[in-house]
């Protein structure tokens, strides 16, 4: 068991330096501590055990692809109501073998996305995702083109849903919007062929 369990010092503020276990084949999904404030570009890049991520509290941003060409199936973003900052190319598009995706909190661009460069867009085994209660908006093209997607779940308090955001989820066959949305923009849901 190559487990790795990162502990929570006082000081403590990063997971690793910059790919410090890329390329780790036997390295199992790691246990960050909530003290956890920072993963670092490329740290765990191609890790072939990690199969789930759980985001922490106290990391505020995440850079460019810290877990690109992980298997990962699972992805938690814990809840918070603190923003989470991506770099446009965090490298969460590009896990192929994503199935399950819990987000629990608000999340902004560093800068804005170009097309084909969302969160989660082509996530292609993508089936399931769960908002928490702290999401108010949905960003643009976020699960553009993930055509495993099934289900949706909406925490009650999102009020804005981006455009594209849903575009072309062509396995999407029902939504339960919540009561509080105020705006849906332009094609959000355009081309879910079985909505």
């Amino acid at each position: 068991d190559i487990g790795l369990g990162i502990p929570a010092e006082p000081l403590f503020r990063s997971a690793s330096g910059k790919s410090a276990f890329s390329y780790c084949k036997a390295l199992l999904s790691p246990k960050f501590p909530e003290t956890l404030r920072f993963i670092d570009e490329g740290a765990y890049q191609r890790c072939e055990a990690i199969t789930e991520i759980t985001i922490p509290v106290a990391i505020d941003s995440i850079p460019s692809s810290p877990f690109i060409g992980c298997p990962i199936e699972k992805l938690v973003i814990a809840d918070s109501r603190n923003l989470l900052k991506l770099h446009t190319s965090v490298g969460f598009r590009d896990l192929g073998s994503l199935k399950t995706l819990y987000i629990g909190r608000n999340y902004s661009y560093t800068i804005k996305p170009s097309i084909g460069y969302a969160l989660f867009q082509n996530s292609k085994e993508l089936e399931s995702v769960t908002f928490g209660k702290y999401i108010t908006e949905i960003l643009e093209s976020t699960f553009n083109n993930c055509q495993k997607l099934k289900e949706v779940t909406f925490g009650s308090n999102i009020t804005n849903i981006g455009k594209h955001a849903f575009y072309n989820c062509g396995s999407l066959t029902s939504v339960s919007l919540p009561d509080g949305l105020t705006e849906i923009k332009e094609n959000t849901f355009g081309y879910c062929e079985q909505l």
